[in-house]
């Protein structure tokens, strides 16, 4: 049962993927291929749904791998602390000035790494990490990342 639903869901996102070209705000249809105009949204549109379909994949698969580490179904950015040194490190950029196209996302990937890795290093102190200490220190460093963000914020 769980193949057929595997193989009627990949069947469907080919046509899920070309139905999107034609949503939007600018009304365009399968008559408007041929058009100059159509031609430039349809070609612009291509684009952002073949990102989106990338980026939806790749965080797919990072939540199947926080899942699978931590043995939890219900495992989530937060419980690691890396949305927390994520925001830290945007808001830390904004500050900075260096809230540019590349920057700032730059920024919050490298404060979400840094806090991935303060956790692992204070799971880690006693050899290697255990489920519960990567968990408890995870929580911990995400609740000093979102506190040191509220007093930014606040200043």
């Amino acid at each position: 049962m769980k193949r057929r639903i595997v193989w009627i869901l990949l069947g469907l996102a080919p046509l899920l993927l070309g139905g999107a070209l034609f949503i939007g705000a600018g009304e365009v249809g399968w008559a408007d291929w041929g058009t100059p105009l159509g031609r430039a949204i349809l070609s612009l549109r291509a684009g952002r749904v073949a990102a989106g379909f990338l980026v939806g994949a790749a965080l797919a698969c990072a939540g199947v791998m926080l899942q699978a580490l931590l043995r939890n179904p219900l495992a989530e950015p937060y419980v690691l602390g890396i949305s927390g040194g994520a925001s830290l490190g945007a808001a830390l950029a904004i500050l900075a000035g260096a809230a540019g196209t590349f920057r700032l996302p730059a920024s919050a990937f490298l404060g979400g790494a840094l806090a991935l890795a303060l956790v692992y290093g204070l799971a880690s102190r006693s050899g290697a990490p255990a489920l519960y200490a990567l968990l408890l220190s995870g929580v911990i460093v995400g609740a000093v990342c979102s506190s040191l963000l509220m007093v930014l914020l606040s200043l």
